[in-house]
């Protein structure tokens, strides 16, 4: 095999699990836009396929500072419990658990992952060049060719898209207007974190943050057609607990000059939640600070691949967090770039890889995006296991492109 150069596009969850994927085989260089870390404070949870594919890579668990969920619980916006599922019996049926962590610790493990010296991670192949401060303003994905803003130029075999829902790369491999960018769903999140000890000092001791109790995934649902929910989780082996609130735009007061992502107003969004009870109100009124992201996604993709490009995660398929698939997706659009570290690849593969890539990824996450856009409408809109086992039970790319027996997985 004669290595590729790949140009990755993109540093989150799914442009570095693409560089892991491919560094042992191929030459890859990763241009990010922003000029350093942005650490997102936010948690992320990721389901068994997630899990089982970033495992197979070298993922630490401790490292990421990820906790293992042993239990799903449903509430009422007043906090009467009216679902309560243990996790084991789906963990053993999937073959993997489902974590949560911060976004922060989980992007740094893949960090290492995608850039760290081979030797250190006990592999072949070719360390990663990482580009801070590299937005991309154009690019020609037949010829692979890429352009960043300060003017300089990238060449390549292979271009992925990771470049999320503002993909510059997505216009130029659907070439309709309407497709080429995601919308607004007419939802945002107010997204948080409050450390233990505030937790403690608002509510006292409280279930979800016992270190002796099994970890949960709790989620409060107003049940008044509203739309409104909140989940929460612990992260950091109940370090920190991280909310998620979600509400119609109706509702939310957006600045003159707001943007997707920006500062919340606190006071917001203790009123739009004013209603439920006793844990929800403290905790929200416990925050010291919480950021406030308008949803968006975009219809299903007619193809996610043009000349030499592919569109992974978000800038492929922009979806809501209704199904708690975003990151789960992109690590199984990264996990497909296996097939082009066979024996028998060479640069003359590759629009046929890509096209496999396109058989197998955008059917299954085309219907993701149609589940959790459903949410949105849905009285239970936060149904996170509504299609757990569909979301859950996905075998690999070799399995479903080469398996006739795994066919079922797409539909």
């Amino acid at each position: 095999m004669s290595p590729l150069k790949v140009i990755v596009i993109g540093g989150g969850f799914a442009g570095m699990v693409c560089a892991r994927v491919l560094r042992e085989h191929h030459d890859v260089t990763i241009l990010e836009r922003v000029p350093h870390p942005h650490m997102h404070g936010s948690g992320v949870n990721l389901g068994p396929t997630a899990i089982r594919i970033l495992t197979s890579l070298g993922f630490s668990r401790e490292r990421a500072k990820s906790t293992v969920i042993e239990r799903f619980r449903r509430f009422d916006r007043l906090g009467g419990v009216f679902q309560d599922d243990d996790m084991h019996p789906i963990a053993e049926k999937v073959g993997a658990p489902w974590y949560t962590q911060l976004w922060v610790d989980g992007w740094n493990e893949l960090m290492r992952l995608a850039t760290a010296p081979s030797d250190e991670l006990g592999i072949s192949g070719k360390q990663p060049t990482f580009i801070w401060g590299a937005k991309v303003v154009d690019a020609d994905i037949e010829k692979g060719e890429v352009l960043v803003a300060d003017g300089r130029k990238f060449q390549g075999d292979l271009i992925i898209g990771a470049d999320g829902v503002n993909s510059a790369i997505r216009r130029l491999v659907v070439d309709q207007e309407h497709l080429a960018r995601a919308w607004p769903t007419g939802t945002s999140a107010f997204r948080l974190t409050i450390m233990a000890s505030e937790v403690n000092a608002a509510i006292g001791k409280t279930r979800i943050m016992d270190p002796d109790r099994p970890p949960s995934v709790d989620l409060y649902l107003a049940g008044d057609g509203s739309r409104r929910g909140i989940i929460m989780y612990p992260c950091r082996q109940y370090e920190v607990l991280n909310i998620n609130c979600i509400a119609p735009d109706s509702m939310v007061r957006w600045p003159a000059e707001a943007s997707p992502n920006m500062p919340a107003d606190l006071k917001n969004l203790t009123e739009i939640f004013s209603d439920f009870g006793f844990t929800c109100k403290s905790l929200l009124g416990a925050a010291k600070s919480a950021r406030l992201y308008q949803l968006r996604d975009e219809d299903p993709l007619p193809t996610y691949t043009r000349g030499c490009a592919l569109l992974v995660g978000d800038a492929a398929h922009a979806m809501t967090p209704h199904q708690g698939q975003a990151s789960s997706q992109s690590i199984e659009d990264a996990e497909a770039l296996r097939l082009f570290c066979k024996d028998d690849m060479d640069v003359s593969s590759i629009q046929d890889i890509l096209r496999t890539i396109d058989s197998v990824r955008r059917p299954r996450a085309s219907h993701i995006q149609r589940h959790s856009r459903a949410g949105i409408r849905s009285s239970e809109h936060m149904g996170l296991l509504r299609h757990m086992l569909y979301n859950w039970q996905y075998p690999g790319i070799e399995e479903v492109a080469y398996a006739s027996s795994f066919q079922r997985v797409l539909t």
